[in-house]
C-alpha cells in the first residue's frame, strides 16, 4: 500500500505532519533507510504525475528522489542558487525551490534552471520564505512582507496587490513560524552552552553587483570585544559559556553564502545562542534565524533595525528599562500620579516598554490598565476602556503619527489624563498635529547608554591592550561596546538556561519583559540622571531625572 499526503507537498511545521511528509517520501521513493539529511528538512514537494518527489533542507541543497535513490542537487552541481532552502513547490512540470541565493526553477523535461529574485552584493535581498501554489499562479512570499505572484501561463511577476482576480488582494505574509519549527541535531564535540559568532563577512560566493569593496568587517561583532566579554564575567572559564568562532574562508563548500554558518552552528547542537550584527539587509539571515530556531542576540544598532518581529531574535537593551522605571517614579513621586492606563500598538518594540512598565507599577503597587490599539481598528474601544479606567496617565509606545491621532481623540473625549509617549514623537509634526496649547504631555528622549565603572574600564585597558598586540592600534568603538554588551547579555542567559535552545529563548524572553532583565549591565552601563521632554507652548523642553530607582 502506498500512503500519500493530502496535498502535493508538505512543509516543515508540527512534528506529526512532518513525520507524515517524511513517511511519505520513504514509502513512495522506496528507499531502504533514513538518510541523515532528513532531519534537516524544510518541504516536500510531489510531482503527482511521475511520484518524484523533491526534498528541500537547510544547508543541503535540494533533493531528487524516485526509484529508490535520491541525487543531491546543490551550488556545485546544479543551477541552484544557494544550499539554504526555506521552501519548495511543484507546479506544472517545473520544480520551484525558495532559496538564501533567490527564487530557483528547473525544468525537468528540459534540464533547465531558472533564477528570479537573485541576491546580489548591490542591493537589498527579496528574503522569500515560502511558495504557495494556487493555479494558475504561485506565490511567493517574503520575509519582509509583499507577496509577489507569478503567473504560470503568461510568465510574468507582479505584486499579489496588483492582481484584481487572481487569488490575493493587498496580501501581505504575517508569517510567524511555529514554535516547534527547529531542525535535529548532530552530534559535535563542542563545549556546553557555546556562544557562536556569525561573521556574515567570513563567507561570500561572488554575487553580482559591485564588488569594488569587500564585505564590511564593520558588519559584524567585533571579535576583541566578544572574547572580553566572556573572559571578563565571574568565574567564566569554570561555568560560563565558551565561544565557537568560525574559521574564515570556505570551510564547507568550494563557495559559500554567510547563512551557512547559521546552518553549522546549529547542527552543532552545543551551540546554546549567537551573536550577530542583523541589519536591514539582513532579512535572509533573519529567515535562516527563525527555522533553525537558534536563540540570537542582535548587536546592531537599533537604528539600523527596522524589523524587530523575530521570536528567536533579542537585542540588550542596556538601561532603558531602568530609564522607563525612572519614568514611573518621577510620575508617581514628583507629579503625584497614581492611576495608569497603557495603549498598546502593534509592535515588538511597543509590548517592550509597557511590559516594562507594567512590570515596574506592579513593584510599586499601583495597578495599570492594558487597552490594545490594533492597527485598522477605530479609536473608539480604546476612548471607551480610557472612559472606564479614569486614569491620570496614558502610557503609549508609538509613531507620531499614531501618538498625534490617539491624543487628540482623548482630548474631543475629554480625557485630559497626562499623555507620555517615546522618542519618536519629539518632532515637529507630532507638535503640529496636536496644536501649540497642549501642555501634559512627556516623552522620552533618545539617550544611548554610557559605558563606565571599574569593569568597563577594565574592558577599555584590555581591547587597546589586545588590538595593540594584534597589530591594530584601536581603542573600542561603539560596536564594540555593542558586542560586549550583546555578548555578556547571551551569556547571562545561558548561565541560567544551559545549552538546551528553548530554555534559552525563554530566558531572553523573560529578561526583555522585566525591568531587572537588563540588570546584568549595571556592572558596564554608568548609572546617570535621564531626560525626558515636556511639551511647553508648542516647543519641547528638557527635564532633567535623577538615576535612582525606587523598588520596594
Amino acid at each position: 500500500m502506498i500512503l500519500w499526503p493530502t496535498s502535493n507537498r508538505c512543509k516543515r511545521g508540527r512534528h506529526a505532519l512532518r513525520a507524515a511528509c517524511v513517511h511519505a517520501l520513504l514509502v513512495t521513493t522506496a528507499l531502504a533507510e533514513m538518510p541523515d539529511w532528513l532531519a534537516h528538512v524544510t518541504a516536500i514537494a510531489i510531482d503527482e504525475e511521475t511520484r518524484e518527489v523533491w526534498v528541500g533542507t537547510l544547508g543541503d541543497g535540494l533533493y531528487r528522489c524516485s526509484g529508490g535513490r535520491c541525487d543531491r542537487l546543490d551550488q556545485l552541481n546544479s543551477g541552484l542558487a544557494g544550499n539554504v532552502v526555506f521552501d519548495a513547490a511543484y507546479a506544472r512540470g517545473r520544480v520551484w525551490a525558495a532559496t538564501n541565493g533567490g527564487l530557483s526553477v528547473f525544468d525537468p523535461i528540459m534540464d533547465q534552471w531558472h533564477l528570479y529574485f537573485a541576491r546580489r552584493a548591490d542591493e537589498k535581498p527579496t528574503a522569500i520564505i515560502e511558495l504557495r501554489v494556487n493555479d494558475p499562479y504561485l506565490e511567493a512570499v517574503t520575509r519582509d512582507g509583499p507577496v509577489y505572484c507569478f503567473h504560470l501561463e503568461d510568465g510574468k511577476w507582479a505584486d499579489c496587490g496588483d492582481i484584481e482576480t487572481g487569488p490575493a488582494k493587498s496580501k501581505r505574509s504575517g508569517l510567524h513560524w511555529p514554535d516547534d519549527c527547529r531542525i535535529s541535531h548532530d552530534e559535535r564535540s563542542l563545549p556546553p552552552g557555546a556562544i557562536g559568532v556569525f561573521l556574515s563577512a567570513n563567507r561570500s560566493i561572488a554575487l553580482p553587483g559591485s564588488t569594488s569593496k569587500p564585505p564590511a568587517v564593520e558588519h559584524r561583532p567585533d571579535l576583541i570585544a566578544v572574547e572580553l566579554a566572556v573572559e571578563l564575567r565571574p568565574n567564566s572559564l569554570a561555568t560560563g559559556p565558551h565561544l565557537v568562532i568560525p574559521t574564515p574562508g570556505y570551510a564547507s563548500y568550494g563557495w559559500g553564502l554567510p547563512e551557512d554558518e547559521l546552518v553549522g552552528f546549529s547542527r552543532g547542537g552545543e551551540v546554546g545562542g549567537i551573536v550577530a550584527d542583523l541589519g536591514d539587509n539582513d532579512a535572509v539571515a533573519d529567515g535562516v534565524l527563525a527555522r533553525l530556531g537558534l536563540p540570537t542576540v542582535n548587536m546592531a544598532d537599533p537604528l539600523a533595525i527596522t524589523h524587530d518581529e523575530n521570536p528567536w531574535v533579542f537585542r540588550c537593551l542596556g538601561d532603558e528599562p531602568r530609564r522607563c522605571a525612572r519614568v514611573l517614579d518621577y510620575l508617581f513621586d514628583d507629579l503625584d500620579l497614581k492611576r495608569l492606563a497603557a495603549v498598546r500598538t502593534p509592535g515588538r518594540d511597543a509590548g517592550r516598554h509597557i511590559d516594562w512598565w507594567a512590570d515596574h507599577a506592579e513593584k510599586r503597587g499601583v495597578p495599570l490598565s492594558k487597552v490594545v490599539w490594533n492597527d485598522g481598528r477605530e479609536l473608539g474601544h480604546v476612548l471607551t476602556n480610557l472612559r472606564e479606567a479614569q486614569p491620570d496617565v496614558v502610557l503609549t509606545w508609538c509613531d507620531p503619527d499614531r501618538a498625534s491621532k490617539l491624543l487628540s481623540e482623548m482630548r474631543r473625549a475629554d480625557i485630559q489624563a497626562w499623555f507620555v509617549g517615546g522618542p519618536d514623537i519629539v518632532c515637529e509634526k507630532f507638535v503640529k498635529r496636536v496644536g501649540g496649547q497642549e501642555a501634559r504631555v512627556l516623552a522620552l528622549v533618545d539617550e544611548p547608554p554610557v559605558l563606565g565603572g571599574p569593569l568597563a574600564r577594565t574592558f577599555d585597558a584590555k581591547f587597546t591592550e589586545r588590538s595593540v598586540e594584534g597589530r591594530m592600534q584601536r581603542r573600542p568603538d561603539a560596536r564594540a561596546y555593542r558586542s560586549l554588551l550583546a555578548t555578556d547579555h547571551l551569556a547571562t542567559a545561558l548561565v541560567k538556561a544551559g545549552a538546551d535552545r528553548r530554555r534559552v529563548r525563554s530566558e531572553l524572553q523573560s529578561m526583555e519583559r522585566t525591568v531587572s532583565g537588563e540588570r546584568h549591565c549595571e556592572n558596564l552601563i554608568t548609572r546617570r540622571d535621564f531626560q525626558l521632554a515636556r511639551l511647553v507652548d508648542g516647543r519641547w523642553e528638557k527635564v532633567d531625572l535623577t538615576a535612582g530607582v525606587n523598588e520596594p
